[in-house]
């Protein structure tokens, strides 16, 4: 037999031994009752303590991401329209990915694998990237371009 204890946020299924006496009542153990109950009674969420944070405070003043992220917003928008189409998802910003190119390649890192790698792993990829993660699929097509 399956009962549910309510919390705050929702239900949590208990599973409760159950046995029947010669009258066919249903006798629920208390025990796993009281026991389940206290290990609920505290509500904690792991995301409490998240803030978002400043990932350009984590690099130095001078590192190489800050240039080419200069560089790059430098260009004109007009040469990126030909990257935009009408249909399908909505695309990445060009800049972004260019960005994110000339920095994977200043490292050496030339495969859209690794760039994707590189982009979960390494904060000065995720400050040009604002934290988002392109596929290397996506990566791939786009220097191809």
């Amino acid at each position: 037999m399956s009962q549910f204890y309510q919390k705050s946020n929702g239900f949590v299924p208990l599973l409760f031994l159950h046995s029947c006496d010669s009258l066919g009542k249903i006798e629920l153990q208390n025990k796993h009752l009281e026991r389940l109950s206290h290990a609920y009674s505290i509500l904690y969420n792991t995301n409490q303590t998240t803030l978002p944070l400043e990932i350009s405070s984590f690099l130095p003043q001078d590192h190489l991401v800050f240039t080419i992220e200069k560089v790059v917003n430098t260009l004109e928008d007009h040469h990126f329209h030909a990257f935009y189409h009408a249909f399908g998802r909505p695309s990445y910003h060009p800049k972004m990915l260019v960005s994110t190119l000339l920095f994977a390649y200043s490292q050496g890192i030339f495969s859209g694998r690794k760039i994707e790698k590189m982009m979960i792993e390494n904060l000065a990829m995720q400050y040009l990237t604002g934290q988002l993660v392109v596929s290397y699929r996506t990566i791939n097509r786009f220097s191809c371009r």
